[in-house]
């Protein structure tokens, strides 16, 4: 009898599984061409200041770290849709991927740029990591962190 429930029930959980762990099922190169989509797209936001983009890029709990101090994603979107900065221009070197889980992964780069907030120059250029999570079925950016480099 235990058997037969088993067996009726493994279909059902074996579905709940693999729905649940799609993003496992994207190859790395996938992963990768996504996250750097979607990392490019939040520079863009952050010089066109849309805040509307980052509140769903970033997740709930979303931790930005940078020369300030850490703040999460209310203030994150509060910020880039400010006047407080300008993001004049930008570059990003190339991405380094990795793969920490097959439910998250980061980015590591160096970015320059020429923005001011408040009027004074943000220190460029910066290492930048940068993580992501699949949630909800997608993947959300849980951490940015900005550090200044030596130059």
């Amino acid at each position: 009898m235990r058997r037969a429930i088993a067996l009726a029930v493994l279909p059902a959980v074996l579905w709940c599984h693999r729905a649940a762990s799609a993003e496992a099922l994207q190859s790395d190169d996938q992963v990768r061409a996504t996250l750097t989509n979607l990392e490019n797209k939040s520079w863009e936001a952050w010089k066109a200041r849309d805040g509307s983009y980052f509140q769903s890029f970033t997740s709930p709990d979303h931790v930005d770290v940078g020369l300030a101090g850490t703040m999460g994603q209310a203030a994150v979107v509060a910020g880039v849709s400010s006047h407080a900065c300008v993001v004049a221009s930008y570059s990003l070197e190339p991405m380094k991927f990795v793969r920490v889980a097959p439910d998250a992964a980061m980015l590591i780069y160096r970015a320059n740029q020429n923005t001011t907030c408040n009027g004074k120059p943000i220190p460029t250029p910066s290492w930048i990591t940068s993580l992501y999570a699949w949630r909800d079925g997608r993947w959300q950016n849980v951490l940015f962190e900005d550090v200044p480099a030596k130059t």
